[in-house]
């Protein structure tokens, strides 16, 4: 049903040109805790795949405006992962649960 459970989190690959995504469970070994940070699938890993460039660049924007007083949320995804529309659904919705 495309829903993750508690301790089994679904991890989506921060490599450059990867859409790969894992349950934590499935991965091998398995991800005990959900990363902080980029994250390479162990496919990326052996390969010696790069972390996406537009993935840091997002971390160290997201860094920066931490703590801050900002009125608006910049998202940027090119949508070409069938992940993506859901991973942006539920952003928004974070995203509209800490609004006042």
């Amino acid at each position: 049903d495309g829903e993750s459970l508690m301790d089994n989190e679904i991890l989506l690959c921060d490599g450059l040109g990867c859409d790969r995504c894992y349950h934590q469970k499935c991965c091998s070994p398995q991800v005990e805790a959900v990363p902080e940070g980029a994250w390479l699938c162990h496919y990326c890993e052996g390969k010696g795949n790069i972390i996406d460039p537009q993935v840091l660049e997002d971390a160290r924007l997201a860094e920066e405006a931490a703590g801050g007083t900002e009125a608006a949320v910049v998202v940027v995804n090119d949508g070409s992962g069938d992940q993506d529309i859901e991973l942006l659904m539920e952003m928004l919705e974070v995203i509209d649960n800490s609004l006042p």
